[in-house]
């Protein structure tokens, strides 16, 4: 368990893979990474089958939130966030459900990029989330989800923006012969437990 300053708030928007979808409630790794940080107010923001472009949806209509310095103003969706100077994360995560649909790595890396944008406009401290592996490939989809992080990656390397990989952790696990997944895309509990970790390890130094 981490103890750190008092009001600082990490809102997660992504989709099932930030939801946790496919294990019990409590065992995403949002919620796993909430009990290693009691302090910090972690908004879980993932919505099953979500997009890129309902994600920025979701983040366009938390933009536009005003309120004091201490205050934690909702919006119309619901979303409360804090107005602490320097003490506010947003982590961003997508892009599997888009390549599913059918949508190629330059679509997602151009939608990904207005997303970035968006969250800045907000003076939060961003974190980018890289999302795991497709379990299967018989239409190439792993290929692009790759292609996809790749230019993900030296993007947010060029812009100083922390990453948090998922597909590395999750793919070496799984290259190791662990069961890591539920289904095609969704990890199983030891899955989840993985990202978890991998956050933990970001978020330590970060927060």
């Amino acid at each position: 368990m981490v103890k750190v300053g008092d009001g600082m708030q990490l809102l997660c928007f992504g989709d099932s893979l930030t939801n946790g979808y496919d294990v019990p409630r409590g065992l995403g790794w949002v919620e796993l990474v909430q009990k290693e940080f009691p302090d910090v107010e972690i908004q879980n923001h993932g919505i099953d089958g979500d997009t890129l472009q309902g994600i920025l949806y979701r983040l366009e209509r938390v933009s536009s939130c005003t309120g004091s310095a201490n205050s934690k103003v909702p919006c119309s969706d619901g979303v409360a966030v804090r107005r602490a100077e320097n003490k506010r994360y947003i982590f961003l995560m997508g892009g599997s459900n888009d390549i599913l649909m059918g949508r190629d790595e330059t679509y997602c890396f151009k939608k990904m990029i207005e997303l970035i944008a968006c969250a800045r406009s907000k003076g939060a401290t961003l974190i980018v989330g890289l999302p795991p592996q497709i379990d299967f490939d018989m239409a190439g989809l792993d290929l692009i989800m790759v292609r996809y992080i790749e230019l993900l990656k030296q993007y947010c390397a060029e812009q100083h923006i922390d990453t948090i990989d998922f597909y590395r952790v999750i793919h070496d696990a799984d290259m190791q012969g662990k069961l890591v997944f539920a289904g095609d895309v969704h990890p199983n509990e030891p899955g989840y437990a993985l990202m978890a970790e991998k956050a933990k390890k970001v978020l330590a130094r970060l927060l």
